[in-house]
C-alpha cells in the first residue's frame, strides 16, 4: 500500500510465506533477513529517504520473529488501527508479532521525523528481500524483488522508471478510498473462470515482480468485496493477510440463501473439504456493494481438517420481509486468518405476501 490518502495513513508492504509447512525465521542466518527499499527521486522525498535497509534482527523483543506457513507479515511505516479477528474477539489480525514498524524499529534508515513520513515513493520504488545468508554467502541471497525502477549490475537501482504505477492503478475514484496493488499468481485467461487459470511458477513470479503485468490494483478485482482485513483505514481496498495465490482452507461447492414459505431465510452451504478450518461467518448487505454486517454472534464451527463433504445452514432471524438481501460467507482458519469465500444474492421471487418461491431444481441442488 503506497497510497497514503491525505497523508495520515501508513504505507505497508506484505511479506507472504507461501510454504504450506515451513516457517521462515526472519532473524536466522548469518545476518538476519533484510528488506532493501530504493525510491524514485521525484524531488518530493528528501534525499536521505531515497533508500534504506531494514534488518529483522533489529526488531524489539516480542516483535517480528517468523512468518508462519501461508501467513503474512506487514512491514509498515508505523503501527496503525487494523481489523479485529472474527475468531479471537480480544485479539487483532495484525498483533506486534506480525507488524514490523519502521517508525518504532528503524526510523533512522529513512530519517523519519514523524510516524506518517513516507517510506515508499508514490511514483516508483524497487524492493529486495534478502535472506539471512550462510557461511558461503554471509550477505545473503535475493529471495524476491519487486518494483518499477531500472535495476543495474553496477548500482542496484538507477532512478529511472521502467513502467508507471498508474498503468496498474488507473484512475481512482475520489470516494473509493486507498487501494493497494496485488501480486498476480495466475495467468489471466479472458472468458475463463479465474479458478481455472494456470498458476505461475516460482521463477515466473519472481520475474513478474518487476513487470507491470505481474500486478493488479485491488479495487479492480474481487478483493473490492473483501473488507474483513485492513490496516490503516476500514475503507481501504487490499485485504492485507489474504493472498490471492494462497490455497483457501475450505473448498466450497455450494452457497445459497433462500426464503422459505413461512418467510424465514435460511443460508445453506456445502464444503467438499476443509483444512485447519475453525469455522464460518455469515454476513448480509442490502445491495451487495456497501458494508456487509456479520449476523452470527458466535463462530459457526467448522470440521477442522476433513476430506469429506459437509453441509451447513444458518437461519437469518433478523431479516425483514419484502427485502432481497446479499449474503457473504467467510472462512476463519484455526490461526485466525479470515477470507471471504463467496457472495450470493437471495434466491427466489418475492411475492406480494413478502415470501419467495424457489424451484425444485434449486432445492434439489442443496441435497
Amino acid at each position: 500500500m503506497f497510497d497514503q490518502g491525505d497523508g495520515r495513513y501508513p504505507q505497508w508492504i506484505e511479506l507472504y510465506n507461501s510454504s504450506p509447512t515451513q516457517p521462515v525465521n526472519l532473524r536466522g542466518g548469518k545476518t538476519g533477513w533484510k528488506l532493501v527499499i530504493e525510491n524514485f527521486d521525484d524531488g518530493e522525498i528528501p534525499v536521505n529517504r531515497l533508500s534504506g535497509t531494514l534488518n529483522f534482527r533489529d526488531t524489539k523483543a516480542g516483535g517480528v520473529h517468523t512468518i508462519l506457513p501461508q501467513q503474512t507479515v506487514i512491514v509498515a511505516s508505523t503501527r496503525a488501527r487494523n481489523s479485529g479477528s472474527a475468531f479471537f474477539d480480544t485479539a487483532v489480525v495484525f498483533p506486534p508479532t506480525r507488524v514490523f514498524s519502521v517508525w518504532d524499529d528503524a526510523r533512522g534508515q529513512f530519517d523519519m521525523k514523524r510516524s506518517t513520513d513516507p517510506i515508499l515513493s508514490t511514483e516508483g520504488f524497487y524492493i529486495e528481500l534478502i535472506d539471512g545468508g550462510n557461511d558461503a554467502n554471509p550477505n545473503g541471497y535475493v529471495s524476491d524483488s519487486v518494483g518499477n525502477l531500472v535495476t543495474s549490475p553496477n548500482r542496484r537501482v538507477a532512478h529511472d522508471k521502467v513502467w508507471e504505477l498508474s498503468e496498474i492503478t488507473g484512475e481512482m475514484m475520489d470516494d473509493m478510498g486507498r487501494s493497494s496493488i496485488l501480486r498476480r499468481y495466475r495467468k489471466a485467461e479472458k472468458g475463463k473462470d479465474p479458478s481455472t487459470w494456470m498458476k505461475y511458477t516460482a521463477a515466473e513470479l519472481m520475474d513478474l515482480g518487476i513487470m507491470a503485468e505481474g500486478w493488479v490494483a485491488a479495487h479492480q478485482t474481487d478483493f473490492r468485496n473483501v473488507r474483513e482485513t485492513w490496516f490503516g483505514h476500514p475503507d481501504d481496498y487490499g485485504s492485507p493477510g489474504i493472498t490471492g495465490g494462497r490455497v483457501l482452507p475450505v473448498s466450497l461447492s455450494k452457497f445459497r440463501p433462500e426464503r422459505l414459505d413461512d418467510g424465514t431465510i435460511v443460508v445453506r452451504w456445502i464444503t467438499e473439504s476443509e483444512t485447519n478450518n475453525a469455522g464460518f461467518n455469515i454476513l448480509r448487505s442490502v445491495d451487495g456493494k456497501g458494508e456487509f454486517t456479520k449476523l452470527n454472534t458466535k463462530l459457526i464451527a467448522g470440521k477442522g481438517t476433513t476430506s469429506e463433504r459437509n453441509a451447513y445452514e444458518f437461519v437469518d432471524t433478523s431479516a425483514k420481509p419484502n427485502v432481497v438481501y446479499y449474503y457473504q460467507i467467510q472462512d476463519v482458519s484455526l490461526d485466525g486468518e479470515v477470507a471471504t469465500l463467496r457472495v450470493s444474492r437471495l434466491k427466489g421471487h418475492v411475492t406480494a405476501a413478502g415470501k419467495a418461491t424457489t424451484t425444485w431444481g434449486e432445492l434439489k441442488a442443496l441435497q
